[in-house]
């Protein structure tokens, strides 16, 4: 008697084991795939702001804003909230550059100075979550 019970004391923590191990491998399946797909989405961010900073045409401004606005869907879904916000206010300081520049004024160096230092704290926003020091 007393062998059955440590027989089915063992089948009981064997099976607690294993749902605690099943569950541990799905929640790391879950943050391994939310990492993958927040890298497929701030990559593409980082890519339209850097090219936007070499396009001063009104033309490609307008291409760069619309190729920003495309990336809001995976950002949405994806994306923090710190990265959206951030992302948002990188956005309106690109635009304004940008329009600017279109509309033959003069940068004001603060006003530059402002958008790099928006976007290195969104890169560093995005690093952290990507828990990449």
């Amino acid at each position: 008697m007393g062998e059955a019970i440590i027989g089915l004391a063992g089948v009981i923590i064997g099976a607690l084991i294993g749902v605690v191990t099943t569950h541990m491998q799905n929640k790391n399946s879950v943050n391994l795939f939310l990492l993958e797909k927040r890298v497929q989405t701030y990559l593409p961010i980082i890519e339209k702001y850097l090219k936007s900073t070499r396009d001063t045409d009104i033309n490609s401004t307008r291409d760069a804003m619309d190729e920003f606005q495309l990336l809001t869907p995976e950002l949405l879904l994806y994306g923090s909230d710190e990265v959206k916000k951030q992302t948002e206010r990188v956005k309106n300081l690109v635009l304004l550059s940008r329009l600017n520049i279109a509309d033959k004024k003069m940068l004001d160096k603060d006003t530059v100075l402002k958008e790099l230092q928006e976007f290195a704290a969104l890169i560093e926003i995005m690093r952290s979550e990507l828990k990449i020091h």
